[in-house]
C-alpha cells in the first residue's frame, strides 16, 4: 500500500496526498469506494482501477479533485449519491470508451456543484441519470445524451448555461423529469421519438428557447402544460413545435 494511505477495514484514509493511482487488488475490500474518502481535501488527480465496482455515496464529496479517470475495462456500474458533490475544482472526468464501460447509473446529486466542469462525455451504457445529478455545474455548456439513457431525473441539468443538448438518433429515452433542463440557454431542442412523457417545468425558464422539434413517429403520450412555464414570450409558444 502506498505511503500516506491507511486502511481501516474496507475504507481508505489519505493524508496530504495530491495524486493517487488506486492500484489493482484482488481483495474484495477494494470493490467499493465509500464516503471515508471525502476527507481528501488535498487530492487533485485520481485514476480508479477496473477492480472497483461502485463509487459510493459521498465518496469524494468536497474534495479538491481536478481530474478523475476511470480505467479502461472499468467495472463501475453506479456512481452514488453525492459521490463528487461540491468538487468545485473538478474540470475533467474521463469515462472509458463505451465498449469498455459498464456504467448504468449516475445517482442523485452525484456531480452537484462541480462548478469547473465544462464538458462531460457520458458512455453509451448509461441508462439512468438521477435527480439533480449535475445541478450547480455552472460552466457545463453542452451535453450529449447517449442512446442508452431511458430516464433523465428531476432537475438533472437545471439552471446551467447549457446551449446545446443533443440526443442520440437511436435514443431510448422515455421520460424527461420535472425541471430537468429548467433555466438552460439552448435555442432549440429535438425531442427523441422514444420519449413518452415530459414532466412539469422540464424546459421552464429557458428564455432563449424558440424551437422544439418533435418527430412524426413520436411516442409522446403526455406533455405537462407547464413544460415551458416562465419562458420568454417567444418560447411560451415555440415558433417551431412541429411534426417533422
Amino acid at each position: 500500500m502506498p505511503s500516506g494511505i491507511a486502511s481501516t477495514k474496507n475504507q481508505f484514509l489519505f493524508f496530504h496526498v495530491s495524486i493517487v493511482l488506486l492500484t489493482n487488488s484482488k481483495s474484495k475490500n477494494c470493490l467499493k469506494l465509500n464516503s471515508t474518502l471525502n476527507f481528501l481535501r488535498s487530492l487533485i488527480i485520481i485514476e480508479i482501477p477496473a477492480t472497483i465496482d461502485e463509487i459510493g455515496e459521498g465518496a469524494f464529496a468536497q474534495s479538491g479533485l481536478k481530474s478523475v479517470t476511470l480505467a479502461s475495462g472499468s467495472r463501475i456500474k453506479t456512481i452514488g449519491d453525492f459521490a463528487f458533490a461540491n468538487c468545485r475544482e473538478l474540470s475533467t472526468i474521463c469515462f472509458p470508451s463505451s465498449s469498455d464501460s459498464r456504467l448504468t447509473r449516475i445517482r442523485e446529486y452525484a456531480f452537484q456543484g462541480c462548478a469547473s466542469l465544462t464538458t462531460i462525455a457520458l458512455p453509451s451504457t448509461l441508462q439512468f441519470n438521477g435527480e439533480f445529478a449535475f445541478t450547480g455545474c455552472f460552466c457545463l455548456n453542452s451535453v450529449e445524451i447517449p442512446s442508452s439513457v431511458e430516464y433523465i431525473g428531476e432537475g438533472a441539468f437545471a439552471d446551467l448555461k447549457l446551449k446545446s443538448v443533443l440526443f442520440a438518433s437511436d435514443s431510448k429515452l422515455r421520460k424527461i423529469g420535472r425541471g430537468a433542463f429548467r433555466g438552460c440557454a439552448m435555442e432549440t431542442v429535438a425531442i427523441p421519438s422514444s420519449v413518452e412523457f415530459i414532466d412539469r417545468d422540464a424546459f421552464a425558464d429557458c428564455l432563449h428557447l424558440t424551437s422544439v422539434l418533435i418527430p412524426a413517429d413520436s411516442k409522446l403520450q403526455k406533455v405537462d402544460p407547464n413544460v415551458f412555464r416562465g419562458c420568454s414570450t417567444e418560447s411560451k409558444t415555440p415558433k417551431s413545435c412541429c411534426i417533422s
